[in-house]
């Protein structure tokens, strides 16, 4: 998997029309993990939300708030934020953490990976630029300091895949693109398109 460019999506605040539904076939069309990012969900509403997915599927599930509920419903990962910035105690499954500089890469070991951004100006954030030049993110993706895997995280279309592998990102992570103003066919459409670009 290390070779690998990897594939995830981040679901957007407010849960959509069909979202579990989404999550799935992102899984199941060959995503690598989907973030599930509800920061103003209450306990009640995310545990509605994981029991809708498929047990299944919830391995490949990493939670962005509430890291208590992984263990009890059997999600595989949890991610790292200035909101949530250290894991349980006694944590020992997937880890990964949001970056936002360069000088932030040598602090991600002990991570599983992490996200970086935003590397383009952001889809769903208006007003959210980008600040790295591609010479910066080159350079410091090359540095053997790095020991993490660095997703590219912002911004981010199927066009610009070739970009991001050339630069040295072990993936790209997908929010915008995949879940503003979108119906499930042009969903699978856009799955498609991210493939044909890998």
């Amino acid at each position: 998997m290390a070779d690998r460019f990897r594939l995830i999506a981040i679901t957007p605040e407010a849960t959509e029309a069909d979202e579990q539904r989404r999550v799935e076939l992102l899984i199941d069309s060959g995503f690598d993990f989907v973030h599930i990012r509800k920061p103003y969900a209450d306990e009640r509403a995310l545990r509605t939300y994981l029991e809708s997915i498929g047990e299944p599927y919830r391995a490949q599930l990493t939670l962005h708030d509430r890291h208590d509920l992984a263990r009890e419903y059997g999600i595989g990962g949890i991610h790292l934020n200035r909101r949530n910035s250290t894991p349980p105690e006694g944590y020992c499954g997937r880890l990964s953490r949001s970056l936002h500089s360069i000088d932030e890469l040598t602090e991600a070991d002990g991570n599983d990976y992490c996200t970086l951004s935003p590397i383009y100006d952001s889809i769903s954030k208006s007003g959210y630029r980008s600040s790295f030049s591609a010479d910066a993110l080159r350079q410091a993706l090359t540095d053997r300091r790095i020991k993490v895997p660095v997703i590219a995280l912002g911004g981010v279309t199927p066009e610009k895949i070739g970009e991001l592998q050339q630069l040295g990102f072990a993936g790209a992570a997908f929010l915008g693109y995949l879940f503003a103003d979108v119906d499930i066919d042009v969903l699978k459409q856009r799955i498609r398109t991210i493939k044909q670009h890998l």
